[in-house]
Formats: structure tokens, C-alpha cells, sequence
């Protein structure tokens, strides 16, 4: 009957503690992989936002750029463009990166289509898809027919790039001829 009592009695001490030691071990890395299942899941949503937001920018910039309308001499109406800014429509519509924000401006009316931004680059083409230079003004936009827009955007340690080739409705009539 003794050994039957003695057996019951439980765990000792040292076995207590080296139990909690193991469990302890394992709980921290189980927790670890977790915390870094939630940065990472949290990562992914800020960039899946961002790219989102940026999609939604440039939805809106094609649709304005696509809308160029033809000045007098038959050319697109595009005052000028610069790495990083265009102005058209007889110098009443402009896109251009003012900080670290896109801003659009309407007839006067500024407004921001999209924060946080790293990086903004227009480029122009002629008919046949060459580049043009980096800067035109006046009658040196006048041959420009399509244009590519690339926007970054970064917060945190996300980031989201879209880009781009806009061809202009307004020479729709040079390719029908």
C-alpha cells in the first residue's frame, strides 16, 4: 500500500517547473509565428489599399488625359509636359506631383487624387510610339499622340506601382483617315 500512496501523491517540484519551462518555450514560438502571420497579413491589406487607392487615381487620370481635346491647329491641346507634370486644355487642366501629393486642378480647383506618393513619371510619344523628350511646351507637345503615366505610392512598408499608355480620343480621327 505504500508504493500505491507514494505513486499517487503527484508531480514534484522539478517536474512542475521543467513543464512549465518546456510549455513556456513552445508558447513563445508558437506566438512568434503568429505575430508574424498578423504583420504579414497586415502588410498585405495596406498594400492591397494602397494599390486600390492608386488604381482608383489612375482611373481617373486616363479617363481626364483620354479627354484632351484638339486645339485649333489640329494637334492635342497639351500646353506642356515635364517628367513629372502636364498641363492641357488651354492651360486650365493640370496634373503634377506637388510633395508627396498627385494633385489634379480643374479650371482652378485643386484636388488631390492621391497621398503618400514616392514616385510620378509622364512620358510623351509620337504617332509611330517613340519617345519624346521629357519637357515640351507649346508647338513641341503638338505631336505628342499618346502618353504613359507610372505612379508609386508607399506607406509603412507597403507599396503599390500602376502604370500605363494613354492613347488620345482626339487623334481617333488621324488614325480613321
Amino acid at each position: 500500500m505504500r508504493r500505491t500512496a507514494r505513486s499517487s501523491r503527484g508531480f514534484t517540484l522539478v517536474e512542475a517547473v521543467a513543464t512549465m519551462v518546456i510549455l513556456a518555450t513552445i508558447s513563445g514560438v508558437v506566438s512568434g509565428i503568429v505575430w508574424a502571420g498578423v504583420r504579414a497579413f497586415d502588410e498585405g491589406a495596406e498594400s492591397a489599399r494602397l494599390h486600390n487607392e492608386a488604381s482608383i487615381a489612375m482611373e481617373r487620370m486616363v479617363r481626364d488625359l483620354r479627354a484632351v481635346p484638339l486645339a485649333d491647329d489640329g494637334d492635342p491641346d497639351i500646353s506642356a509636359i515635364t517628367a513629372d507634370s502636364i498641363t492641357w486644355d488651354g492651360a486650365t487642366r493640370s496634373l503634377a506631383l506637388d510633395g508627396d501629393d498627385l494633385v489634379l486642378t480643374i479650371d482652378g480647383e485643386s484636388g488631390v487624387l492621391l497621398r503618400d506618393v514616392t514616385g510620378f513619371t509622364i512620358g510623351a510619344f509620337d504617332a509611330s510610339n517613340s519617345p519624346m523628350a521629357d519637357t515640351l511646351s507649346g508647338d513641341g507637345a503638338g505631336p505628342v499622340r499618346r502618353i504613359s503615366l507610372e505612379v508609386t505610392a508607399a506607406r509603412g512598408r507597403a507599396s503599390a506601382t500602376v502604370r500605363t499608355k494613354i492613347f488620345l480620343r482626339c487623334m481617333m480621327l488621324e488614325v480613321a483617315e
